[in-house]
């Protein structure tokens, strides 16, 4: 039987892997398509986190685990800050992202599984499709200010200038061949949501390096009847090692990481968990 720790390390190790193959390109706006008017609006999301490790030569086979996601998003105000040498009116967006196991009260968080980013952004950036009106592709939500914390930690300024929500807050990715697969759809939300119209986007993303490859597979049902635009979202990550002297194609599985999450409840009444930081 494999001990928690065990655990632990599997899943540390592919957050690391992931964090250093796509820190470059992550950004926001696969998570942010629009933002709503009045404060307090906000989104609470539900679903899984299954990671496997490949074991090929383990008599036990691969090994598995399975945590719980809770991810809420709320609009907890406004300020005017200067953008590119203007004065243009910001909302202060705030998301919540906690990994563990579940209890009574919702998912108990791990030592570090609870991670909060405040950050304010500039509501003319938040465009809602691929490309901008000079059909230039749209990359990252870019961040005026902000803060962040993690765990039991003390809040930090944000040093980062885009709002980077992947691999802390979600592994949904920028995929620069993100594209609709099909006309708005009707589809079941679990809670008190129930069936909205969403269109199916999807999208992929490769990362590679001499000793691992990383594949992120995105699909993401955007409505306009959910804050802030998304209705679900599947993320699988394949991430494959070989030996820096080895050919690409003796890639070999490593892990697989399939996440999975759904809108459950919104509402205009959310207040922010760190109010405090302006």
């Amino acid at each position: 039987m494999v001990d928690r720790t065990s655990h632990r390390r599997i899943l540390v190790g592919a957050v690391v892997a992931c964090v250093a193959m796509t820190a470059a390109s992550v950004q926001a706006q696969s998570l942010i398509w629009s933002v709503p008017e009045q404060d307090g609006t906000y989104v609470q999301y539900e679903g899984s986190y299954k990671n496997v490790q490949r074991r090929p030569e383990n008599a036990l086979g691969d090994l598995s685990r399975e945590w719980r996601c809770e991810l809420t998003i709320k609009a907890v105000g406004t300020e005017t800050a200067d953008v590119d040498g203007q004065e243009q009116k910001c909302r202060w967006l705030e998301i919540k992202s906690v990994v563990g196991t579940p209890s009574e009260q919702g998912v108990k968080p791990g030592p570090s599984g609870e991670r909060i980013y405040k950050v304010l952004v500039p509501q003319s950036k938040v465009l809602g499709k691929v490309h901008d009106q000079d059909d230039i592709q749209v990359t990252f939500l870019p961040v005026v200010k902000g803060y962040r914390r993690i765990g039991n930690r003390d809040p930090e300024p944000l040093k980062e200038k885009v709002l980077a929500v992947s691999p802390m807050l979600t592994l949904l990715e920028y995929y620069d061949d993100l594209k609709a697969e099909s006309a708005a759809e009707d589809v079941t939300l679990p809670g008190a949501i129930g069936d909205v119209k969403a269109t199916l986007w999807k999208g992929s993303q490769t990362k590679e390096s001499s000793t691992h490859r990383s594949t992120n597979q995105g699909q993401i049902w955007v409505s306009p009847q959910i804050p802030f635009g998304v209705a679900r979202w599947k993320v699988v990550l394949k991430q494959e090692t070989k030996d820096a002297t080895e050919k690409r194609d003796q890639f070999k599985d490593w892990a697989e990481i399939t996440v999975e999450m759904s809108a459950i409840k919104q509402g205009t009444d959310g207040r922010s968990d760190l109010a405090e930081l302006k």
